[in-house]
């Protein structure tokens, strides 16, 4: 599993595990404490700092191998009702929705200046 969570670019960013991505993540997250853990489609009952258990269905290999990627992911949010999406990136991606808003943050300069806009810094 773990060779499947973690993509080429998070590996070109310096991460070389899951570990490493799960606590930038959690870093992330800020200070809310944690409500609970959803799954993929599943609204909150309340306000709060929710989990998202996108774990892949146990046999998900006997379909073919599935590259997760931001697409993926924003779709799984936009199902549990999320109104706006935040996408924290550093390699410039263009994944974008017409159900729900995204905002990308960045915090390289340079992939912020000419790019024509949709990043924060």
């Amino acid at each position: 599993m773990r060779q499947y969570s973690v993509s080429p670019g998070n590996f070109a960013g310096g991460l070389s595990t899951i570990e490493e991505k799960s606590m930038g993540a959690l870093i992330k997250s800020g200070s809310r404490p944690i409500e609970g853990v959803l799954k993929v489609g599943v609204k909150p009952p309340h306000r709060g700092l929710w989990l998202l258990d996108s774990t892949p269905d146990p046999y998900w290999m006997q379909f073919g191998i599935t590259n997760p990627n931001d697409n993926e992911g924003l779709m799984d949010l936009v199902a549990c009702h999320s109104h706006i999406v935040f996408l924290v990136t550093g390699r410039r991606n263009v994944v974008g929705s017409a159900v729900a808003p995204l905002y990308k943050n960045n915090g390289k300069l340079s992939h912020l200046q000419g790019h024509g806009g949709g990043y924060g810094l």
